[in-house]
């Protein structure tokens, strides 16, 4: 029963992943999949460290990214009406430097 747990907890773990390289935050990804924030958080730096320390670098540049821009969301809207958008550009920009 353990081993069929571990190849599920590896399948989630993935999902999460291409998730968060399409884009998807954690508030996001954690809507999709039905996972809690907490779970979805813990899947994507502890678990993806082990199971592909290949891609924790990007994983980090991600996540670090997404948690500078959360003051930005609330502030999103009152920019949108005077049509400056040029940090969510920069934002954009720099997510796509990551790939």
């Amino acid at each position: 029963m353990r081993k069929s747990n571990e190849k599920q907890i590896i399948e989630r773990v993935l999902r999460h992943l291409i998730l968060l390289f399409q884009g998807k935050t954690i508030r996001q990804i954690s809507e999709i999949t039905g996972w809690s924030k907490t779970v979805v958080h813990q899947d994507l730096t502890d678990r993806a460290e082990v199971l592909f320390p290949k891609y924790t670098l990007k994983i980090k540049k991600i996540l670090s990214l997404n948690y500078n821009m959360r003051g930005f969301h609330g502030v999103n809207s009152r920019n949108l009406q005077y049509k400056d958008t040029k940090k969510l550009k920069n934002y954009q920009q720099k997510f796509k430097e990551i790939f």
